[in-house]
């Protein structure tokens, strides 16, 4: 990730491309980063005027973005058609990028054609942070920013890019403590209010020094011990911003597994950042106001 790399939007000619340019520049005039628009030509598909129309699809989203932040604040906006495979293509794209937005069509249970089959595989192999957009998105300016928490060092990036967010857009940030744990309780020995407090214990560990860094910032704490899924599902509804790390027992690694098959993804009522381990990324992505 690249603190001062531009924003970049994947589109593709989707339903949810306008909500998902409205949405990226907002964020881009909110940080004041360059906005890169791109659009990936799959090598396989030969439909006459294919490479055309996706020229056109990027000026036109080229002239809404502009219009979008120019009223608030100039941002460069620049365009790219990229010829080869869209996950590896995206992935490349990541390594230069300070955030990667990506869309998800209203009313459907798949992401856009764009991230439709690779979408686990992008995430997890992204270098930069990831936005999924839903279509029918809207700009909730004084709602708050949410972030899953579940106690370990996986979720750290997603606390650091959660607060940093919630300070920049001067709002409460709500902290959830959501994993599936029932079993591992009972092998602990633990049960009803004891697991609560087990788990409240281990929210304040995990935001230690957090709040610290981030005076300014109102907490909310929030401690679900049952479906992590549908907590967090039910918090964006009234949320901005819903922030969970790319690993960890809440992580979108383990959100998309089995039965929940990206169900966060594509049920969430507000945009969804993945960030990645602490590790895979610039720790500097968290810039003081």
């Amino acid at each position: 990730m690249q603190i001062n790399g531009p924003i970049v939007v994947a589109i593709d000619g989707s339903s949810a491309t306008r909500s998902m340019l409205a949405w990226a520049a907002e964020y881009a005039a909110l940080h004041r980063s360059p906005v890169r628009v791109v659009t990936v030509l799959d090598p396989e598909i030969r439909e006459p005027g294919y490479e055309a129309d996706n020229q056109q699809l990027l000026d036109v989203a080229a002239r809404l973005v502009d219009k979008s932040v120019g009223a608030i604040r100039a941002v460069e906006v620049t365009t790219a058609m990229i010829r080869g495979p869209v996950g590896p293509e995206l992935v490349r794209e990541s390594r230069n990028a300070r955030l990667l937005v990506l869309g998800r069509s209203h009313g459907s249970d798949a992401a856009t054609h764009l991230i439709e089959s690779p979408t686990t595989t992008l995430v997890r192999r992204s270098q930069c942070p990831v936005a999924i957009v839903p279509g029918e998105a809207r700009i909730r300016t004084y709602s708050p920013v949410v972030v899953g928490v579940d106690g370990t060092r996986a979720s750290t990036g997603a606390i650091e890019f959660a607060f940093s967010e919630a300070a920049r857009r001067d709002v409460t940030l709500i902290a959830l403590h959501a994993r599936n744990s029932s079993g591992e309780s009972l092998a602990l020995g633990l049960t009803g209010t004891n697991v609560a407090i087990a788990h409240e214990m281990e929210l304040s560990e995990s935001l230690a020094g957090w709040r610290e860094r981030y005076p300014d910032v109102e907490v909310k704490r929030l401690v679900a011990t049952d479906n992590a899924v549908r907590n967090l599902i039910e918090q964006s509804r009234d949320a901005q911003l819903m922030v969970v790390g790319s690993r960890g027992r809440c992580g979108f690694s383990a959100l998309t597994e089995g039965s929940t098959s990206q169900t966060l993804v594509h049920t969430s009522s507000c945009p969804v950042v993945v960030v990645p381990q602490i590790e895979q990324f610039d720790k500097s992505a968290s810039v003081p106001l």
